[in-house]
């Protein structure tokens, strides 16, 4: 009998770091709901509409970090992440825009 529970308990935990390597994260609602506060912050910060990938979880730290680009250009595309503690939601668009060559 003990040896199922410990062959059960092996699966459940082999199962979960399985998860963790494909989706990042062990709270799959967590990604939508971060996605949707990087889109408002992105819209709300340069009043203008986002496109926003499936955010990724780093397990080291907690951070959430998506690809993102404005709906006008989607060839534009940076980097917008939300980091644990006192750093918030940060992006890269400003960066991208100056690294564009002018037309």
């Amino acid at each position: 009998m003990r040896d199922k529970i410990v062959a059960v308990l092996l699966s459940c935990v082999l199962a979960w770091l399985l998860f963790m390597q494909f989706f990042g994260t062990p709270w799959p609602w967590k990604l939508w709901t971060v996605k949707h506060e990087l889109t408002i912050y992105l819209e709300e910060k340069y009043g203008e509409p986002f496109i926003v990938g499936i955010p990724q979880f780093a397990l080291i730290g907690g951070d959430f970090h998506a690809e993102a680009s404005p709906k006008a250009r989607p060839e534009l595309v940076f980097i917008v992440g939300k980091e644990q503690g006192e750093h918030g939601i940060q992006d890269s668009y400003l960066r991208a825009l100056s690294e564009q060559p002018s037309e």
